[in-house]
């Protein structure tokens, strides 16, 4: 498949970038025009919501540059679509410096098949059978939350190693994203997510977090992927199967989870005495 040119990529990005943002946007007005700078000219983009008067402005030479080295057209619209609802004035420049970013980096559990694509040009981690991303976070006025994943060439232009990316993604994200273990309606439930709900399954990963399920559920437990934003734990039982539990999390995706937001088919099972997450097998 050939690269588009630069002008369908601009066009590209106006006809999409909408299906990232919240739903309050979806009548933004988009503003594309040349942008100034000392030593250069760009073509920024600018979308907002109506009431708005302006907002950051979205570099799409910049982009373009990604795109050209091989960032996959997904990772583009959710850059764009970062920048867009920043609450302060920034472009795609800032993210050429690594420290800038380092205090809204977060991880997020993805869901591995299907998002094959999606993960073209993405430093990525396999946990079981789910995938850990890391992202920069977006946190508008009113609360909505909104990610941008971080890329290979991101990486190389700023000569940070993945070990490095995912250990200072793992560390900020219980700062700005905390874990919430609650309860969930009557009996041995709990469920976990963060105090956003917004790609809340991730907190699985945070440090101690399944130790203290374990320790509320009073021992071992099932672990059910509701969705990419929280999952629930069962208090492990002799009545419980890996097959009644597959099939109770198939009818749940396939009838209330948007096909974006599923996690996994498969439930998990914590040993609590061994501190192990594994798969269970139908």
């Amino acid at each position: 498949m050939s690269l588009f040119t630069f002008e369908e990529f601009m066009k590209y990005i106006q006809d999409h970038i909408l299906e990232e943002l919240p739903k309050e946007w979806e009548d933004a007005k988009m503003i594309l025009q040349p942008v100034v700078k000392p030593g250069r000219t760009y073509q920024g983009l600018t979308v907002c919501p109506k009431e708005e008067l302006g907002g950051a402005i979205i570099d799409l030479d910049l982009l373009y540059e990604c795109y050209k080295q091989g960032t996959a057209m997904p990772q583009i619209i959710e850059q764009a679509a970062c920048i867009a609802m920043t609450p302060i004035p920034v472009s795609i420049l800032d993210w050429g410096e690594y420290d800038r970013l380092k205090d809204r980096l977060c991880i997020r559990l993805i869901r591995k098949e299907g998002n094959e694509e999606y993960l073209t040009g993405v430093p990525y981690r396999e946990v079981l059978d789910m995938i850990e991303v890391c992202c920069v976070l977006s946190i508008a006025e009113d609360g909505q939350v909104l990610g941008a994943t971080l890329t290979d060439s991101f990486l190389r232009q700023n000569h940070v190693t993945e070990d490095q990316l995912f250990e200072d993604a793992l560390e900020n994200a219980q700062k700005i994203l905390p874990a919430q273990i609650a309860p969930l309606g009557a009996g041995p439930f709990l469920y976990v997510t963060n105090d956003h709900h917004i790609h809340g399954a991730s907190a699985i990963l945070y440090p101690g977090v399944l130790e203290e399920a374990a320790e509320e559920l009073g021992g071992d437990f099932y672990l059910l992927p509701s969705s990419v934003h929280e999952v629930i734990l069962v208090k492990a039982d002799d009545n419980c199967s890996a097959e009644g539990l597959t099939e109770l999390i198939r009818d749940i995706n396939c009838a209330m989870v948007a096909e974006k937001d599923q996690l996994s088919d498969h439930p998990y099972y914590y040993d609590a005495a061994l501190g192990r997450l594994e798969r269970m097998e139908s």
